[in-house]
């Protein structure tokens, strides 16, 4: 996704651009974003700018997140450009971060965050994670780097942690491994991997620090100003293992808490209705960060494929259902760390069964009881009593009935009528018209649900002479 024009501005975001007062949950947005040659950018892998907004167990991931200005803010974040008054819990992003203020004169100020731009007025953030390598310069003012957040007011930061390392280019630098500038912040149990380096180059380094402002990270300074350093910090080298402790150990609900708080794992649609002739090719979207596996416990109801990796999709295939009751099964999606994500399937029964049985005493041949058949001897088929409510082992003369209706201003019309059974819902009734009972063509499909009896108006009128036209019903199953 990408904005190009010199001058504008634009916010951009992998799932919005702009959102406020919202909640989210669940949520996942993957590709670049990418804010080019702009007046003022805004550039988000999930949103771009946000006010009031709350997520949970959201995820981007992309790429690269960027954004450039030429006049004023250039502030890119590898979940959100710029948070106000948000709330955002155990999300993560993945994503190359970089915002550049090309100004090489006034007020252009360039904030880059491994998940955050700029934070502003108190937003709250827990067990989050930022990863990606951040970068912001300016050709003048301030640079504002973090591994989490680049530019803070006010925020508050609990058990988030930045993998990615920081560099900060400008007149002006702030860079750190969790926050680049920090005002009012409130940071508890962060970290920063000290695998990662931080860097700023500029004539001013304002500040240059690692998580909460403690001692035991490496950092790389080009310049002059205060330094303070980081936690330890590593990580594992698979999804089962994604948090390694430091010398100086995380407290231990954090690390238990962070794979199952952070993971993305759900299906699309969870609940399936189909017909009662079976369905195939009914698609499933599984949105997931690793292995899973569809198991189903009804033996009708059978998946294209049993496992998957990362996001994707499979398709359900349920055979015919010719019982008079509707049956229900569960597909169940799992991942091998034990998540469950249910797939509740139901099929509708066939009530012509149920017609059947009802109509037809115990010990009838299968071939009398069957659509086409005529067990009355009257040329009427089953299908079609069955349809119009009629009882298939007594002859009748007749099913429909046919009328002529006078019009006003002279006009007559053909009218057929019939009965209709409202139990029969897998039926339709149309009207055929034809000048020599050879040829018949379709003239119109009757709705028929919860009717009792059905009427039809020939549209075309009653012409005298030797002009002939004639009306019938037909029936079609379902």
């Amino acid at each position: 996704m990408e904005a190009d024009d010199e001058g504008k501005t634009f916010t951009l975001g992998g799932f919005m651009g702009f959102a406020s007062c919202a909640g989210f949950m669940n949520c996942v947005a993957s590709g670049s974003v990418r804010v080019l040659h702009s007046a003022k950018g805004w550039a988000g892998g999930f949103t771009g700018d946000s006010v009031r907004c709350r997520y949970v167990n959201c995820a981007a991931r992309g790429a690269e997140v960027r954004a450039s200005s030429s006049q004023d803010y250039a502030c890119a974040g590898g979940f959100s450009g710029r948070n106000s008054l948000g709330i955002s819990e155990n999300c993560r992003s993945v994503s190359r971060v970089a915002a550049h203020a090309a100004a090489v004169s006034g007020a252009c100020t360039a904030m880059a965050g491994g998940f955050t731009g700029y934070n502003h007025r108190g937003g709250t953030f827990s067990h989050c994670y930022g990863a990606g390598n951040v970068e912001g310069t300016a050709g003048s003012y301030y640079a504002m780097a973090g591994g989490f957040c680049g530019y803070d007011m006010e925020g508050s930061y609990t058990g988030c942690a930045a993998s990615g390392s920081v560099a900060g280019t400008a007149s002006s630098v702030y860079a750190g491994g969790i926050l680049g500038y920090m005002a009012d912040s409130v940071l508890e149990n962060n970290a920063f991997n000290s695998a990662s380096t931080i860097s700023a180059h500029g004539a001013d380094i304002s500040a240059v620090h690692g998580a909460n402002n403690r001692n035991g990270a490496s950092a790389s300074v080009a310049g002059s100003g205060n330094v303070w350093n980081g936690l330890g910090f590593s990580f594992g080298e698979d999804d089962s293992s994604p948090w390694k402790m430091g010398k100086n150990a995380l407290p231990e609900l954090y690390f238990e808490s962070s794979l199952k708080a952070v993971t993305i794992f759900h299906i699309s649609p969870e609940q399936l209705s189909l017909g009662r002739e079976g369905a195939g090719s009914v698609r499933v979207d599984v949105v997931s960060e690793g292995a899973w596996n569809v198991a189903s416990n009804a033996s009708w109801a059978v998946p294209e494929t049993f496992s998957g990796h990362g996001d994707g999709s499979f398709t359900v295939t349920a055979a015919p259902n010719n019982s008079s009751a509707s049956r229900s099964g569960i597909m169940e999606v799992t991942t091998p760390e034990g998540l469950v994500r249910l797939l509740s399937i139901t099929q509708a029964g066939n009530p012509y069964e149920q017609w059947k049985k009802d109509r037809f005493p115990a010990g009838t041949p299968e071939d009398q009881m069957a659509p086409d058949a005529c067990p009355a001897g009257d040329g009427i088929s089953n299908l079609i009593k069955y349809a119009t409510g009629l009882d298939p082992l007594k002859p009748c003369g007749s099913v429909t009935r046919l009328t002529v209706r006078e019009k006003d201003g002279g006009d007559s019309r053909l009218v057929l009528e019939w009965p209709v059974n409202p139990e029969a819902v897998d039926v339709e009734h149309s009207v055929e018209c034809s000048p020599d009972l050879e040829t018949w063509t379709p003239v119109q499909v009757m709705e028929t649900k919860g009717k009792t009896e059905a009427v039809f108006e020939d549209p075309e009128p009653v012409h005298g002479g030797n002009a002939r036209r004639f009306l019938r019903l037909k029936v079609t199953r379902q």
